[in-house]
């Protein structure tokens, strides 16, 4: 949620500096497919991370959400709930990845933004949430979600 908030201050950014949007350009080629991509390609490695039966009940939980019948919170606690610690830690190499490709496609020909940047610490909360977000029908998750505390001392 963060990136999405740069991302958009980025553009407004650009749009009142210049007047008017940014210059498109062949060496930028992020657009709404490539973030459609990044998105699912993400979320069906964060599935393919869960065991069967944590899969199953994962996306009965998302689907409750997705319903209505859950809360953001309740969805993300329930998930939560049911990982392992390696599936915790899957879901954040998952998330990580998916940040550097964003990065990657916004800047394809500039330096790595965050050359030494350490791992985002993923904790089982987090992961939840992630999973809820990642997976969730974006209208419910966007018109509920809530702002997570990133962890002191990270750049992320």
């Amino acid at each position: 949620m963060k990136l999405l908030t740069m991302v958009f201050g980025a553009a407004l950014l650009s749009y009142a500096a210049f007047g008017g949007p940014a210059p498109a350009s062949a060496s930028m080629p992020f657009s709404r497919d490539v973030a459609h991509r990044i998105h699912e390609t993400t979320k069906a490695a964060c599935l393919q991370a869960l065991t069967p039966d944590h899969r199953a009940k994962v996306l009965a939980i998302i689907a409750s959400f997705d319903s209505g019948s859950t809360s953001y919170e309740a969805a993300g606690a329930a998930v939560a709930a049911l990982l392992s610690s390696g599936e915790i830690s899957a879901i954040g190499e998952q998330h990580s990845a998916m940040v550097d490709s964003f990065h990657t496609q916004m800047n394809p020909d500039g330096p790595t933004p965050y050359p030494n940047r350490p791992p985002f610490p993923f904790d089982r909360t987090q992961a939840g949430a992630f999973l809820v977000g990642i997976v969730g029908n974006p209208g419910r998750v966007y018109s509920g979600m809530p702002r997570l505390p990133i962890p002191s001392g990270n750049s992320h």
